[in-house]
């Protein structure tokens, strides 16, 4: 089902924590890393990139893919596909 889900969405996710993902996700821009925490008494996820300067789909990424961010969790959703987005449009 985990295969499933990687070849459906670009996403491999390997649980680091309890509450901390690191994620690849990759599309037709190239890939990227990047770590999820869950605050659980904020309701809250902050993302931060795991990449490179000097990686060819960090000059591509948006700016709010190259900074640390937290969103509320309603937001998950469309992090991920804002991100899937970016990396499947050429």
């Amino acid at each position: 089902m985990i295969d499933l889900y990687r070849e459906l969405t670009g996403i491999d996710i390997q649980s680091a924590s309890e509450n901390q993902w690191e994620c690849t996700i990759g599309g037709r821009q190239g890939e990227y890393s990047f770590e999820l925490n869950f605050d659980p008494s904020e309701d809250q996820y902050s993302y931060r990139p795991l990449i490179e300067d000097q990686s060819p789909v960090w000059t591509k990424l948006p700016t709010y893919l190259k900074e640390e961010i937290s969103f509320d969790r309603d937001q998950i959703q469309l992090f991920f596909w804002r991100a899937l987005n970016f990396l499947m449009t050429k």
